[in-house]
């Protein structure tokens, strides 16, 4: 886990999200960036999802025999779709929005696009609607929040205060 400090411009994220683009140093907001790792947070969680990303990639395999191209598109699904239950995460949270990598993907929304956030002790929600709604699992954010962390750190206070910045 890492937290830091820097800026970013709106655009997608970089790959070395720790370093402040050249010449944007002077009027950048704080940027909070940390890693969850969940083998580190819930070990049985983490495996429970990926054998069962394993057992759906056999179970494909075994109802589809002589599809091996098939099936092998259907088990990478299955890992992607189960990715963020058993690969690191790393969050940002900026001046241009918040941010979650899982593997080699970006999933970001712009505070534009925010209408409603929440921090909890788990970590931080946004949502594109302004009440709660059945849709806010499919289009709302979360960005979890490692358990060590709340002991000190101050991630959460951080995270509240940006929110509240941006009067959500």
């Amino acid at each position: 886990m890492e937290l830091s400090a820097g800026c970013a411009s709106p655009e997608a994220p970089r790959e070395h999200l720790s370093t402040p683009p050249s010449g944007e140093t002077q009027a950048c907001p704080d940027v909070v960036e940390w890693t969850v790792s969940p083998w580190r947070e819930n070990r049985g969680r983490a495996a429970l999802a990926l054998m069962s990303a394993l057992l759906l990639w056999i179970l494909a395999a075994r109802l589809l025999p002589g599809e091996g191209v098939l099936t092998s598109l259907l088990g990478l699904a299955v890992l992607g779709a189960l990715a963020p239950g058993m690969a690191s995460m790393q969050c940002r949270v900026d001046g241009g929005g918040v941010a979650r990598r899982v593997l080699f993907a970006w999933d970001r929304r712009s505070w534009a696009q925010i209408r409603r956030a929440r921090v909890g002790a788990a970590g931080l929600f946004v949502s594109p609607f302004a009440r709660p709604c059945r849709l806010d699992r499919y289009r709302g954010l979360f960005l979890p929040v490692p358990r060590r962390v709340l002991d000190g750190g101050g991630l959460l206070e951080r995270l509240r205060r940006e929110v509240a910045r941006h009067g959500l």
